[in-house]
């Protein structure tokens, strides 16, 4: 018996060593840094000499400022909601209830808009109302499956059962950034440089000091006053972009590699999120300056049949609304200045539903 506790004690040895060292760590640096910490070993790639894009930042931004919150009104999707809609704006319709603009980007992958309601839902119970905004450029068949397995990794599965997420929190793990910029020699970026890199690689307007009256160091604190809206710049393509009728811009990334239409299915995940945490779910699409087309015909048909499945889900604007030209940064996001229509667009549709609601 002694023989065999003998070869365990190497084994516990060690482990005391480990506790106790997570221990001290833990008590030296606080829960809330670890967790901070955490977010970003498992959702950046850390790759050598290479900075991850700038949409990743912003989700754990908009998760570090927004993750506990009171809106009654939560909106995930692609970046044309991000650049699109303006919470300020919208909430002056809104009779005291509180809109949030978490959208981010396409590449995030229509699953990752599933595992960020799930998440932002789960964590603020006075949510009433889910908004999904999309362009219609922007469809599920886009970025497929896109970054989603990495916001799986830091908001979690929607089955909340990943045991080993518990290892993501050990507290020596802390330290993982700063060893590998020792390791890979890379400089510590400060935050502002940090903030004004991810404002460039995003295609944030260019004057972002002179347009928001906030410095680059104050980026999260702009970010926070807006409640997650930024203003998008115009781009070279702007010219370029279709007016005539829309087509295999918008059908290519309806359809998988097998041609079966993905909207419904895709739809139907995001509604059952909805359903988890009993609120309702609007679905609304950014304008595009082309015209609708008989291309568009199975895409119309899908949200028809969806509509008819779900008759509590709010579907208010067609699937293509047809803004001139001059509304656009490019074929996805509009104007800093069109966005202040449509964001007025979006709050009389709300206020006119939640009254029709009130009468009911």
């Amino acid at each position: 018996m002694q023989f065999k506790f003998n070869i365990f004690k190497p084994l516990i040895f060690a482990f005391l060593v480990f506790f106790s060292i997570e221990i001290i760590t833990y008590l030296m640096i606080g829960r809330i840094k670890i967790i901070d910490a955490s977010i970003e070993n498992t959702f950046f790639d850390n790759k050598f000499k290479k900075l991850d894009v700038g949409q990743k930042y912003i989700v754990l931004y908009k998760s570090q400022i927004f993750k506990k919150n009171n809106a009654e009104f939560l909106q995930v999707g692609d970046s044309s909601g991000f650049y699109g809609v303006r919470p300020i704006i919208v909430n002056s319709y809104l009779n005291g209830l509180n809109y949030l603009n978490l959208s981010c980007c396409a590449d995030s992958g229509w699953e990752g808009y599933v595992y960020t309601a799930n998440h932002y839902l789960k964590n603020n119970p006075e949510a009433k109302y889910l908004v999904l905004y999309a362009s219609p450029y922007s469809l599920p068949m886009q970025y497929k499956k896109g970054f989603s397995e990495d916001l799986k990794n830091i908001f979690g599965d929607v089955k909340d059962k990943n045991f080993f997420k518990i290892f993501n929190y050990i507290p020596s793990l802390y330290h993982r950034k700063r060893i590998l910029n020792f390791l890979y020699q890379n400089d510590i970026e400060d935050k502002s440089k940090e903030y004004k890199r991810v404002i460039k690689n995003l295609g944030v307007v260019n004057n972002f000091e002179s347009y928001t009256g906030y410095k680059y160091s104050e980026f999260i604190k702009y970010l926070s006053s807006s409640k997650g809206w930024l203003p998008y710049d115009r781009k070279k393509g702007w010219k370029d972009m279709p007016i005539n009728k829309c087509g295999n811009g918008i059908t290519r990334n309806f359809y998988d590699a097998y041609g079966n239409p993905t909207l419904k299915n895709s739809l139907q995940k995001i509604k059952k999120i909805a359903d988890r945490y009993n609120t309702k779910l609007i679905v609304l699409f950014n304008p595009v300056a082309c015209k609708d087309s008989k291309k568009m015909g199975p895409i119309h048909n899908e949200i028809k049949s969806f509509k008819k499945l779900n008759p509590d889900v709010l579907v208010p604007l067609n699937f293509i609304n047809t803004n001139d030209k001059e509304d656009f940064s490019d074929r996805w996001h509009l104007t800093p200045k069109a966005s202040i229509k449509q964001s007025h667009e979006i709050g009389k549709i709300l206020e006119d539903y939640l009254n029709l609601s009130r009468k009911n």
